[in-house]
């Protein structure tokens, strides 16, 4: 069973990832277009907010296509589809008395929809800044509690998260930036008026950075 589960999970991703990648060469094939687009990835931490834990612990990536349609040398709107890994982590510590584990792992597609604008300084270096929204889709969770998987109040299949991103264009065809996110929904569904359910799970909101690179496969 588990088995027929991470078939599925991969062949969602593999034609994600081909429709990205053809929206992508779409864009950036056409000649004097406004269209570019290309590869991106990146890797960060994330954490669940009302789950009792703290810290950025749960590793994870990001990795996808992305297309970028710019009005003018200040005005885009860039668009992404990727897979995601969010989550959240905690390890035993004994000296601060936290005698046991947990570990949440979800994995989303991630369809990202950023405005963007250029800061361009007199020396040509350019910064730019992107607030955005990011639409969701849940393909696997799992919970893990002291090295046993758990079954608990069951993950929404569709989120939304704002997210924000500051980049520094490196060379004509890379680009560095760093990105921050945070569900405007809780990520669990709702748990039907049970009031401890409630406490438990319903506050419940993913936030998570991340530090990538993306690629142009073509600049005009």
């Amino acid at each position: 069973m588990k088995t027929d589960c991470k078939l599925r999970t991969r062949l969602k991703i593999k034609k994600v990832v081909l429709i990205g990648l053809l929206l992508a060469c779409c864009g950036i094939n056409a000649q004097e277009s406004p269209f570019s687009g290309g590869l991106s990835v990146a890797l960060g931490g994330s954490q669940v907010d009302g789950d009792g834990y703290s810290g950025y612990n749960k590793l994870g990536m990001s990795a996808g296509v992305f297309v970028n349609y710019r009005f003018n040398e200040h005005h885009a709107i860039v668009m992404e589809m990727a897979y995601g890994q969010r989550g959240s982590k905690q390890n035993p510590n004994y000296s601060q008395n936290i005698m046991d584990s947990y570990k949440m792992t979800l994995n989303y597609i991630d369809i990202p929809v950023f405005y963007q604008y250029t800061l361009i300084f007199p020396n040509s270096l350019m910064i730019n800044f992107l607030p955005g929204i990011m639409p969701s889709y849940l393909i696997s969770a799992k919970e893990i509690v002291d090295e046993r998987e758990i079954e608990s109040n069951p993950f929404r299949k569709f989120g939304l998260t704002f997210v924000g991103e500051i980049n520094l264009p490196l060379r004509k065809q890379w680009t560095i930036y760093y990105r921050q996110g945070y569900s405007l929904m809780g990520i669990r569904e709702p748990s039907n008026g049970n009031t401890a359910a409630t406490i438990v799970y319903d506050t419940q909101f993913s936030n998570f950075m991340l530090i990538g690179v993306r690629y142009f496969i073509a600049v005009k």
